[in-house]
């Protein structure tokens, strides 16, 4: 597979999270298969890394003031440019990170789209018509042709349905660092606390940060051995400057991993974070970790082993610290334990999940992802809550299959039979087996209840080697059922597609039909 990888960042020069992103990736991928990067600059100026393949620079070559059209000649610009630059390599995937790299690849082929952070979300500015905000209407272009949409936290997946477009179907996949790379290095002598982060952006929360640290005395700092530090860049050093502060400084590379080992308490205020690299970075070095709930920072977070939660506020931060500092004892049990809780989100594993979207958009089975990613499937998930109980008796399940006899997938339930019975409680519009990974595959009430009724069936009978049980309600729809079939030959009509490698046989009973397919052996 050849993939290329277009980036506004410089991977060896990066000024965030973004070009990080495209570093560490980059790398790791390049194990998998063949990768390029290519860089579309729009800052000029500076050496272009030995981590870059191809660099891009756009240019408008007609006189044009309105804004639309700047951004459509620079895209065309773009696109010309990179053609020449490829010289006859044809990558099978373009993987454009974030919105500055999409618009020169709009109607390219197998184009994945990555959104780190929406700048239209993040300012509040969702609401204004995309005819004033552009960014806007470029991040919902990409959600409704790029091939595949990728986001990096629950959070922000909710945050792409609710504010972006009714179009994305985003498909939430792990980030990663390299754990072995982290360690702690703690001072009995001293308690140090600490921010990293961008100091120029006001949602990490580093001005919050500083507020609460002038509430504390001299006399206080002094009692109980405590180092305020703070790490990341400005251009404005002197605005964070403060007698309690002891040190302002930018690491990266080995500096930032001395840095986290002999901090005792990462303090991570921010008010927005799509997923937080920070704050997996300070867990993965045996750091306490202060940080809000209900942001992207939940992907890792575990209560009561690795974080503490406060509010985005001097108050709660000063407050927390305070009792903290305190009783330090308790800020040491929590570094005991906290580095094995992120040892598994590793760049391989983020590697690993991008693989598997590349190969379905080239296999063509991107739409099961996106089925089961989009704010229908999200509603339904909910909806199915409420009818529980009629998706959980297995009574006339027992009944119907001797559930003894070969493996088992059981969908739409969630008593777990044991043996040879797995339980799958998400949408069978994609199930996370390989092609005849079970003898047989039950679904209760699970095609009436979904996203997309052939979608599923195709992936139900995928997974099934022989046998296939389904409980279908017909007649009048209960009150969150999506899907309705008003008799036994609506059913019928929707396993039309699988006539060719299954026969069935109905038995209606009231208002369900229980449908028992029969895999054809092949002639």
């Amino acid at each position: 597979m050849r993939v290329l990888l277009v980036t506004c960042e410089d991977p060896g020069n990066p000024l965030g999270g973004m070009g990080v992103f495209i570093r560490e990736f980059s790398q790791t991928l390049k194990t998998q298969c063949e990768v390029k990067v290519l860089l579309v600059e729009t800052n000029q100026g500076q050496e272009v890394s030995p981590l870059v393949d191809y660099v891009v620079r756009p240019d408008v070559g007609i006189s044009v003031t309105n804004s639309e059209a700047v951004l459509l000649s620079g895209a065309h610009s773009a696109y010309t440019k990179v053609m020449k630059a490829l010289d006859g390599w044809c990558p099978d995937i373009i993987h454009c990170n974030d919105r500055q790299t999409y618009l020169p690849f709009l109607y390219c082929e197998n184009v994945v789209f990555s959104l780190h952070l929406s700048l239209p979300d993040l300012f509040g500015f969702r609401n204004l018509d995309d005819r004033w905000f552009l960014e806007m209407k470029i991040e919902k272009a990409a959600a409704k042709h790029a091939r595949a949409f990728c986001v990096y936290s629950s959070y922000y997946q909710n945050r792409v349905l609710d504010n972006l477009s009714q179009y994305a179907s985003p498909v939430c996949l792990p980030l990663g660092i390299h754990p072995e790379h982290y360690y702690s290095q703690k001072s009995r002598n001293k308690k140090v606390i600490s921010f990293f982060g961008r100091l120029v952006q006001y949602q990490k929360g580093a001005d919050t940060f500083l507020d609460a640290v002038k509430r504390f005395s001299p006399e206080y700092l002094k009692e109980y051995a405590v180092e305020f530090k703070l790490f990341g860049k400005t251009k404005e050093p002197e605005r964070f400057q403060h007698p309690n502060i002891d040190s302002i400084q930018f690491v990266d590379g080995a500096g930032k991993y001395a840095a986290y080992a002999e901090t005792d308490i990462v303090v991570m205020p921010s008010t927005y974070e799509p997923f937080g690299l920070v704050g997996i970075e300070a867990i993965a070095s045996g750091c306490l970790l202060l940080a809000p709930e209900g942001l992207g920072m939940d992907e890792y977070l575990q209560s009561g082993k690795n974080f503490l939660p406060i509010q985005s506020s001097a108050d709660s931060i000063y407050s927390t610290l305070d009792s903290l500092i305190r009783d330090w004892d308790n800020v040491r049990q929590f570094q005991q334990t906290a580095q094995e809780t992120v040892q598994h989100w590793t760049w391989k594993r983020s590697v690993q999940k991008h693989l598997e979207i590349y190969r379905a958009v080239l296999s063509g089975r991107i739409n099961h992802y996106q089925a089961v990613n989009s704010s229908l499937a999200r509603d339904v998930l909910t909806w199915r809550e409420q009818e529980l109980e009629t998706r959980t008796s297995l009574e006339q399940v027992k009944k119907a299959l001797n559930m003894s006899v070969g493996s088992v997938l059981l969908i739409g339930a969630e008593h777990n039979q044991g043996g040879q019975v797995a339980v799958y409680t998400g949408l069978a519009e994609h199930l996370p087996y390989a092609d005849y990974s079970f003898d047989t595959v039950v679904a209760l009430h699970e095609i009436e209840y979904g996203v997309d009724v052939q979608l599923a069936l195709a992936e139900i009978s995928r997974v099934a080697e022989s046998s296939i049980l389904l409980a279908i309600t017909i007649g009048s729809a209960k009150i969150h059922q999506v899907f309705q079939f008003n008799s036994v030959s609506d059913v019928e009509e929707q396993l039309a597609p699988l006539s060719n490698s299954w026969e069935w046989s109905t038995d209606q009973q009231h208002d369900v039909v229980w449908v028992k397919l029969k895999r054809v052996a092949c002639t």
